[in-house]
């Protein structure tokens, strides 16, 4: 097997890169220290921002929705739609979890070095970086978060 590098230097993540999720073959998402989502499509060599989190925002874990889900309906339970022409509107790998610790200021950090005062949410992300839905989930920061493989559940840890 031979791999091939790039590494492209128009944009870049300025300190560490805390999660990265592959949303197609070509197509790599990453999240950053700095708080911005970059997409990097490897087939064309092209890196670009997609969004930023707020600066109180860590992101610590991302999941893609699986491809073989056709719709989500408002209960979040896996439904089949049909779109007009009789197929089914494909909605697989166009929105990730993201899971995220809320952090604290300089002074509250100080004061307390237990993480149970921090608060956990994760988010519905669609592909273009905009927050569809956020959920309260942890006293704590969420380390992982997970779809099952019918993205019919979430799991969070």
């Amino acid at each position: 097997m031979r791999l091939k590098f790039t590494f492209p230097t128009t944009f870049r993540h300025y300190g560490r890169v805390d999660c990265i999720g592959w949303m197609s073959p070509d197509d790599l998402y990453s999240i950053g220290e700095d708080h911005i989502i970059y997409k990097y499509n490897g087939a064309q060599n092209e890196l670009s921002k997609i969004g930023e989190l707020g600066q109180h925002l860590y992101a610590l874990d991302m999941h893609w929705l699986p491809r073989c889900i056709t719709s989500l309906g408002s209960s979040g339970i896996v439904h089949g739609v049909n779109s007009g022409s009789g197929g089914k509107q494909t909605i697989g790998s166009d929105l990730f979890l993201l899971a995220t610790n809320d952090g604290m200021d300089s002074l509250d950090h100080l004061l307390t070095t237990t993480y149970e005062l921090f608060l956990g949410k994760f988010f519905f992300v669609n592909k273009t970086g905009r927050m569809e839905k956020a959920v309260e989930a942890h006293q704590g920061a969420i380390i992982c978060v997970r779809w099952s493989s019918d993205g019919s559940q979430i799991a969070t840890g």
